[in-house]
């Protein structure tokens, strides 16, 4: 597992990309059935890309929403096109649901 960091050019400048991690896992998702995936000891942050849009929820359990959630306790929405980082520092498990069959990948960074 790497620690998160850009990939610099050759004057230091961030370029955009992230350096590999070397730490991958998968979680093969039926359709709006939620899996609690366990965060990786020492990880601090995961970069979560999947085959569809799929829903996360940091410490507790994912669902697909329903209805307008205006509490500040709905689930995360990471889109296919946008894989996204999120920080898990002190947090065991991410619970993970899609509202269709999907594959996720999950990477894990210090």
């Amino acid at each position: 597992m790497s620690e998160l960091s850009l990939i610099r050019d050759n004057r230091g400048t961030p370029t955009g990309g992230l350096v590999t991690t070397g730490y991958v896992d998968a979680v093969v998702l039926s359709a709006n059935a939620a899996q609690t995936y366990t965060v990786p000891s020492g990880a601090n942050y995961l970069r979560f890309s999947g085959t569809a849009d799929f829903y996360i929820n940091i410490g507790g359990t994912a669902t697909v929403p329903s209805v307008t959630t205006a509490t500040g306790a709905s689930n995360m929405l990471i889109k296919l096109e946008s894989p996204a980082i999120r920080s898990v520092s002190g947090n065991t498990s991410v619970s993970v649901i899609a509202p269709a069959t999907t594959i996720v990948t999950i990477e894990a960074f210090k």
